[in-house]
């Protein structure tokens, strides 16, 4: 019998994790979180913090740590008096743009946009199937992918995070959005025009490039060395030689 409601109860959870929504409606808006005051959102516990934020150590750059509500990642539309979306990154994973393997494919709102223009160009981008423009967050489904809403005077999806070591809050236009630069977007990665996804950090790449470097010379430093001891040998070899002559 315990087993059996233990079943049940475990079954029962994972259903109603499933069934989460990938998005919840706010009242929050883009200028909100653009001009929030750090200053104004000290804490000292989660009960001090508005919802979806929680109360944690942000240490700026003059190495000052505070305790401050620190809030999670929206999704927010360019048009001024629009609400922003709270993203349930427990289900959809903003970086990669996809769904967490525990939740089905096929849950929507599709988040992932994509520029009309890769979408016809042999399918560079594609979100998952969508059959009507209510099946995207940005409204628009064409050739069954979601696309930037070109209807919309303000048709820019922007990502809004503090969840950032470097950054209490920082907002940036989300990927698939038209873009003149890196500081557009959120990804800080600009790529043909429009914003891509994050790159890798300054160290990281460094770290690379001296890897690549040390395998392009590996061959020529193993030459070397075997030369070397192949040499030392044969030195070895003859002064053996000479002393035993001596002898």
């Amino acid at each position: 019998m315990k087993v059996q409601l233990l079943y049940i109860l475990t079954t029962s959870f994972i259903y109603l994790s499933k069934c989460q929504n990938i998005i919840i409606p706010t009242n929050y808006t883009l200028s909100f979180f653009n001009s929030i005051d750090m200053d104004q959102m000290t804490c000292k516990t989660d009960n001090d913090c508005p919802q979806y934020a929680k109360c944690e150590k942000y240490t700026t750059d003059d190495k000052v740590t505070h305790s401050v509500c620190r809030f999670g990642n929206f999704l927010c539309p360019e048009k001024p008096e629009e609400f922003c979306h709270y993203v349930d990154t427990n289900i959809w994973n903003l970086d990669n743009e996809s769904i967490n393997k525990e939740y089905p494919k096929e849950t929507k709102p599709i988040l992932k946009t994509c520029p009309r223009n890769k979408v016809n160009a042999l399918f560079k981008c594609r979100t998952n199937k969508c059959s009507k423009n209510e099946d995207c967050f940005s409204n628009m489904c064409y050739k069954e992918s979601c696309i930037v809403n070109k209807d919309k005077l303000y048709n820019n999806i922007y990502r809004c995070s503090g969840n950032g070591k470097n950054y209490y809050m920082r907002c940036g236009k989300q990927r698939g959005m038209k873009c003149d630069g890196n500081s557009e977007c959120y990804s800080e990665n600009c790529k043909d025009g429009y914003c891509g996804k994050q790159g890798l950090k300054k160290w990281v790449k460094i770290i690379i490039f001296l890897g690549i470097i040390c395998l392009l010379f590996l061959p020529s430093i193993y030459e070397y060395f075997t030369e070397r001891k192949e040499k030392d040998s044969e030195d070895d070899e003859d002064c053996k030689k000479l002393k035993d002559n001596n002898n």
